[in-house]
């Protein structure tokens, strides 16, 4: 298929520019796909050790990060501090992202690296028990992709990562 002529692609340009920025967000929003942003956290304490939670509704009631999904118009390190006050009634201090996934084309995974000096508290119904875990002993329960995650601890900390939008 031949390109439009660029008189077509000057005067196309010339209306969007026209809209305004509001109309042409909304109209940007309304034609792209949606995504669900969630947020899971490496928070270390000061020994170096990495808080895991036992969730209730996770099939088989596995360990994992803590985290959730993001509010809508909340940044990433908003969502974990809200998440992990929920969680573990814990206060963190967001860093940096360490790295970004997409899962089944509808959600981005932020993972972010934290810390904490607090001591979590489970906090029911959703979490069933919270603590503090040595990388080279972790749950046998614990599900594999953050498994996989904290096996890759030290590179991923290693790596410059990404700054955080407060």
């Amino acid at each position: 298929m031949p390109a439009p002529p660029t008189s077509l692609l000057n005067l196309a340009a010339k209306i969007w520019e026209g809209l305004g920025i509001p109309v042409r967000r909304r109209l940007t929003w309304l034609l792209h796909a949606k995504f669900i942003h969630g947020v899971s956290g490496i928070i270390l304490d000061e020994q170096g050790r990495v808080l895991l939670l036992k969730h209730r509704f996770w099939t088989k009631q596995r360990w994992g990060l803590p985290g959730g999904l993001a509010n809508h118009g909340e940044t990433l390190a908003a969502t974990l501090r809200r998440e992990l006050r929920e969680e573990a009634a814990l206060e963190v201090k967001p860093i940096r992202v360490l790295q970004v996934k997409t899962r089944q084309g509808k959600m981005a995974e932020f993972i972010l690296l934290a810390e904490s000096s607090g001591a979590p508290v489970a906090t029911p119904p959703e979490i069933l028990e919270a603590r503090f875990c040595d990388v080279a002993d972790l749950p046998a329960n614990l599900l594999p992709s953050h498994r996989e995650l904290l096996t890759n601890l030290r590179k991923l900390r290693d790596s410059p990562g990404l700054p955080l939008e407060e």
